[in-house]
């Protein structure tokens, strides 16, 4: 399993073959209260919390936030998007997290980023081709039908 961000695409080796299982929406955290469209711009000043420096998800929200026409402050950096929630309840940061990351919670107030330019991340299986495993058939075929049929709830909440 790997991820793919709209803004941060990954080039796969030769001979390797990907299944995409779901692409789900990028969302702006923001403390509970805190509403209004997404407009990047407006949270320029504010303290960034993203993933370990030169992840795909921190790439994204760098190239986001520069399309918004600023540098974000990076407050906190933490791949545990539990602790990433904790950080926007709790410090009054912002962050972007993608949807499958994020538990609704009282504390913080999430919106889906659809409206910026490729602010989603993909789900994929990756695997060699022509891998002569018996069940990696049947593996995919699990990995497809997991995915639920609505899964759409993932791309804007």
């Amino acid at each position: 399993m790997v991820y793919e961000y709209g803004l941060s695409p990954r080039q796969w080796p030769t001979g390797v073959r990907t299944l995409a299982l779901v692409r789900e929406d990028l969302l702006l955290l923001r403390p509970s209260g805190e509403t209004g469209p997404p407009d990047l711009s407006r949270l320029a000043d504010r303290q960034w919390i993203t993933s370990r420096e030169g992840t795909a998800g921190d790439l994204s929200l760098a190239r986001l936030c520069a399309f918004a026409g600023f540098t974000p402050t990076i407050a906190f950096r933490s791949n545990d998007y539990d602790v990433v929630r904790e950080l926007v309840a709790h410090m009054g940061g912002v962050a972007v997290v993608p949807a499958l990351g994020h538990v609704p919670d009282e504390r913080i107030s999430a919106v889906s980023l659809l409206s910026q330019a490729s602010a989603h991340r993909t789900v994929l299986a990756i695997h060699r081709e022509g891998n002569a495993n018996p069940v990696l058939g049947d593996f995919l075929a699990a990995l497809s039908q997991a995915v639920p049929q609505d899964a759409d709830h993932l791309l804007a909440l």
